[in-house]
């Protein structure tokens, strides 16, 4: 078993160890009868040949920094970068978006590519612009590629089928006779109608 609880079914492979944004492989030296580090193949104790892969990631060091969102100068220029688009579905981030037939209205979401639970710190060169949706579908998850992870997050997009005629919202049509996104706006047509008729 690894220090801090961290349980291995193979010891000898050890596990990434996490010291802010620094990330170490360690492993169990039977040798020496502890835990140390994997440099080049070799154990950094006394030498002697380890396995490079490892199993799992621990946390070594607590860090006490707090998440903060980016600069409003720098969150500018990476939105200009993004062209005001979210980073993984590459959705405009001022509009909607179409999940399970209804229209979501975007938020932004200043993410960390690297999930702060891993770094522990908050470098610019970390922060993209995401929608509140991809943002939270993303959570803590780790991704080999930005390719892989835009496929995994991004949901494919439905398209607006309407418009709607009082307040201009988009809106996907269960009917395609359908005019108004809600019971709300079909009233208040409704109404205008009428007082367009008695006057």
């Amino acid at each position: 078993m690894a220090p801090g609880g961290l349980f291995s079914l193979r010891p000898e492979y050890g596990y990434f160890a996490i010291y802010g944004r620094i990330i170490l492989h360690k492993a169990f030296c039977q040798q020496c009868q502890g835990f140390a580090f994997v440099l080049t193949s070799q154990m950094a104790c006394c030498g002697v040949r380890a396995s490079d892969t490892a199993e799992g990631f621990r946390m070594e060091c607590d860090s006490h920094r707090q998440r903060w969102k980016p600069g409003v100068r720098f969150g500018k220029k990476q939105l200009e970068r993004q062209d005001h688009r979210c980073f993984y579905c590459r959705v405009p981030l001022i509009g909607y978006a179409f999940r399970d037939g209804r229209a979501i209205k975007l938020k932004l979401h200043w993410d960390h590519r690297v999930p702060f639970l891993y770094l522990q710190s908050n470098p610019h060169e970390n922060f993209v612009a995401a929608c509140h949706i991809c943002n939270m579908i993303k959570g803590s998850k780790l991704f080999n590629t930005i390719k892989r992870r835009r496929v995994i997050i991004s949901a494919p997009e439905e398209k607006p089928k309407g418009i709607c005629k009082v307040c201009g919202k988009p809106f996907v049509q269960s009917r395609p006779w359908r005019k108004y996104c809600s019971s709300t706006c079909r009233w208040i047509a409704f109404k205008e109608s009428r007082s367009g008729i008695a006057s």
